[in-house]
């Protein structure tokens, strides 16, 4: 979780942000981008749905197993954190997953960054977050509502629906 600006905790998170994710994970790279394009100021608590469940072989993992890992970690997870904190899901699945078992929190789908066929590019065209896409984003917050939504594009009309 990454805590208010200036405290020791925070040096040390953000240190190993530069050293371990942002520079050797593209995706939270381009995760963190579409963060600071949405002019997101705060805490961020990065976690998964599942954790390191799958065996070297195994490329998609069971219901059951999603399940079972979902109530184990990610449960009491999002209970820490207050209310007002948006749920970003990357993907379909994980988009829906949350929109799903979290119906009162706001819910914002993103294409995954590495394999959602360009939308997440059309989403973030340049590195800049999409002007329609920015608008509905401000929306959603401004409104304190329990909105799930997800960007997608149909037909080359790219926007949260």
């Amino acid at each position: 979780m990454s805590p208010a600006p200036s405290s020791s905790l925070n040096d040390s998170v953000k240190a190993y942000w530069v050293k371990s994710l942002a520079h050797n994970h593209r995706y939270y790279s381009y995760l963190r981008e579409f963060l600071d394009a949405a002019d997101h100021r705060g805490p961020i608590l990065w976690t998964e749905l599942v954790k390191c469940e799958s065996a070297v072989d195994v490329k998609q993992l069971s219901v059951q197993t999603i399940r079972d890992s979902i109530d184990r970690y990610l449960i009491r997870e999002i209970a820490c954190v207050p209310e007002t904190w948006p749920l970003i899901g990357v993907g379909v699945k994980a988009f829906e997953i949350l929109a799903f078992r979290f119906p009162r929190r706001l819910v914002i789908g993103v294409p995954h960054p590495t394999g959602s066929y360009g939308q997440f590019h059309k989403l973030m065209p340049g590195g800049t977050l999409d002007k329609t896409a920015k608008e509905q984003l401000a929306a959603f917050t401004n409104e304190g509502k329990s909105i799930a939504a997800m960007f997608q594009c149909i037909g080359g009309d790219c926007r949260f629906r």
